[in-house]
């Protein structure tokens, strides 16, 4: 009996000392504690990547990384999960990102986090240019872009197809400009922009990425530049007139055909020509009183129609700007409205149109937007007022109301075809501008 009463009391004591052991276990368990909390640094590795990292944080199993920056308007989150104390993303130019990072802890299936760490803001400067062509003569471009927040200067390439047959350095500059000149007529070159910028480590120089490549061909320009409307006139009665190229007086005789290129009853510049485009009549200074003014003297010849580059480099060149994104160029001499999307002094032509104008200026010059559209009452169309509203009627664009398609006979409308037409309503946003010359 003893002895069973001695094992009994030692299976007694073993359980006990079991449930403490046991018990230990559960409390120590219970007391899985938080991580401590880190902290965040980075550093560019390159123009578009970076190395986020921590210090450790003891006892850690992993370490939990939030990304945060907006897209498109919309803020993205990504979670990113490693063992490491440093991670590297990929980033892209001009977006502003944060970043945190949690270390955890493992009890069971379930994790025990960190507090948060400092977040970190990574603004990615812009590095690569967005270069377009400005400007065009018979043997130069002009290349434009915006200024780069970091940019010590701007390195030039031009790639000449006839010659080198590769891209060469054409200049430095500092300038957000570039007139690279010596072109020859037909020649299809390229032309590239890199940033100078100061080495990611701070000290010293390097050169950023490539810029868009652009492609120029200069030709022959057939006019000296753009201009606006002209007007028929004839002379009333005999009149001296100056000759503009010598100075001299010269008589004009009652009857005498002009075209001038401004009505006022002061001083007109006006040549001894019944065509606006010619190039080799006579330019003379007359007092506006001795004409009587006619319609308006446009052409229509394709040879005197402005190339493409030739707009561009013409509404670039007038410092004209527009709040959406948009704007149109209704040419009283040539009879083309031209749509344009970009920024001011980067527009690029989106289309070209053919349009009717005011016969006898109706159709106002300057610099307007559209202010309202909607259907024609009368004609059952769809119209764009684009001057101001005391000039609804006799200002708007809508489509053809005859055969004619290009030529001074309207009211004042600037008519389109159905397809330009329903190319503007449909395209272009209330507050474009609209610059009529």
């Amino acid at each position: 009996m003893k002895r069973f009463m001695r094992k009994c009391r030692l299976l007694w004591v073993m359980l006990v000392l079991a449930l403490s052991i046991f018990g230990a276990v559960t409390v120590q368990a219970a007391k899985v504690t938080a991580p401590p909390k880190v902290a965040v640094s980075y550093q560019f590795r390159n123009d578009t990547s970076i190395m986020l990292k921590w210090s450790n944080s003891t006892g850690a199993a992993g370490y939990v990384v939030v990304e945060k920056y907006k897209e498109n308007g919309k803020t993205k989150t990504r979670q990113l999960n490693t063992k490491k104390t440093y991670i590297n993303r990929t980033v892209t130019e001009g977006t502003t990102y944060y970043y945190q990072v949690r270390a955890f802890r493992k009890n069971g299936s379930k994790k025990v986090y960190s507090a948060n760490s400092n977040t970190v803001k990574v603004a990615v400067p812009v590095v690569t240019p967005k270069i377009t062509i400005t400007k065009y003569t018979s043997d130069s471009v002009t290349v434009s872009w915006g200024a780069l927040k970091n940019a010590k200067g701007y390195r030039v390439y031009l790639y000449n197809p006839k010659s080198s047959k590769k891209y060469q350095v054409y200049e430095d500059t500092t300038k957000k400009y570039s007139v690279i000149s010596g072109l020859k007529s037909g020649v299809k070159y390229q032309i590239v922009v890199k940033a100078i910028l100061p080495n990611l480590n701070g000290s010293g120089r390097r050169l950023g990425p490539a810029s868009n490549v652009l492609k120029a061909q200069v030709s022959k320009v057939v006019l000296p530049g753009v201009h606006g409307r002209y007007w028929s006139a004839t002379v009333k009665y005999n009149v001296y007139a100056k000759v503009n190229a010598t100075g001299k007086k010269m008589l004009l005789k009652k009857g005498t055909k002009l075209v001038c290129s401004a009505r006022t009853n002061g001083s007109v510049t006006a040549k001894i020509t019944t065509k606006a485009e010619a190039t080799n009549a006579v330019v003379v200074t007359v007092p506006g009183k001795a004409l009587n003014f006619g319609a308006l003297a446009v052409t229509s010849s394709s040879k005197y129609v402005y190339t493409k580059e030739q707009k561009e480099s013409y509404i670039n060149s007038t410092s004209l700007s527009s709040s959406t994104g948009y704007l149109i160029w209704v040419s009283q001499f040539t009879c083309q409205a031209t749509v344009f999307q970009g920024s001011q002094g980067h527009w690029h032509q989106v289309r070209s149109m053919n349009c009717i104008v005011g016969q006898y200026g109706n159709t106002p010059q300057g610099k307007f937007r559209v202010r309202k559209r909607g259907i024609d009452p009368d004609l059952g169309i769809a119209s764009w007022f684009t001057w101001s509203n005391t000039l609804n009627w006799g200002n708007a664009f809508h489509h053809f109301v005859d055969k004619r398609s290009r030529g001074a006979y309207s009211h004042g409308c600037v008519r389109l075809s159905t397809s330009d037409n329903n190319y503007v309503y449909y395209n272009i946003p209330m507050g474009t501008t609209v610059w009529s010359y």
